[in-house]
């Protein structure tokens, strides 16, 4: 784990040419330097990294809640009106040793199954 000076820690939140003049400042390589990693920041890498974590925490759900191995997970639009942010995630769950597997709907706010249908086995992960 790379230690940071409190001054390169309080640079999260600032724009990146802001941050990048910190990096340079505080001595370390710009590739090795910290992402930022503020809960409300937006720029596009922020996001696409809190997205993968949640898809990769709700595959993590169906498993539990169904005992197979996820195959597969895809963000969908959850279509049950009591959601006040329809937001989800549709998982492919393969089921060893039995004939049919589940298709599982995960609300990512709550991260909770809302929604579970048997389906034809999907194929075994990889």
């Amino acid at each position: 784990m790379l230690a940071l000076p409190l001054s390169m820690m309080l640079l999260a939140g600032w724009p990146a040419e802001v941050r990048a003049a910190g990096v340079r400042a505080a001595g370390i390589e710009p590739e090795r330097a910290p992402r930022c990693c503020a809960a409300s920041c937006r720029c596009q890498g922020c996001v696409t990294r809190r997205k993968a974590k949640a898809l990769k925490s709700a595959m993590t759900v169906a498993e539990r809640a169904t005992g197979g191995e996820a195959v597969s997970g895809t963000w969908v639009r959850l279509p049950f009106k009591f959601l006040s942010d329809p937001q989800g995630v549709e998982v492919l769950v393969h089921m060893p040793d039995q004939d049919l597997g589940w298709r599982c709907y995960v609300d990512v706010d709550l991260m909770t199954v809302v929604k579970q249908e048997r389906i034809g086995n999907p194929a075994r992960p990889r």
